[in-house]
């Protein structure tokens, strides 16, 4: 079933977060994730939630959010992520979707 990763990124230096992003999406790709959606102007409709820069990102399952976040290859990374920006990181569990059966 697949899992989501919600990124809310307040970027401090640029530059270094450049450099983050690329890398981080190969590491993304590697744990079999994929970007769905970035938005650096989100719209709040309601609520108190104040987003700065929104990337959506899927995964096959939760166990895959883990491995990537957990794994010696994005620690590095996660250190010049903390340190170039304020973020939250939120994952969720995707629905069960039932099967499609078209008639053709």
């Amino acid at each position: 079933m697949s899992a989501y990763l919600i990124v809310d990124m307040q970027v401090f230096n640029a530059g270094n977060i450049e450099n983050y992003r690329r890398d981080a999406l190969e590491l993304v790709k590697k744990h079999g994730g994929a970007p769905v959606g970035l938005d650096p102007k989100p719209c709040v409709y309601e609520g108190d939630w104040v987003p700065r820069s929104l990337l959506l990102l899927e995964f096959p399952n939760m166990q895959a959010i883990d491995r990537l976040l957990q794994s010696d290859e994005y620690a590095p990374l996660a250190d010049v992520r903390r340190s170039n920006s304020h973020s939250r990181l939120v994952a969720f569990q995707g629905l069960q979707r039932p099967a499609r059966t078209d008639d053709v």
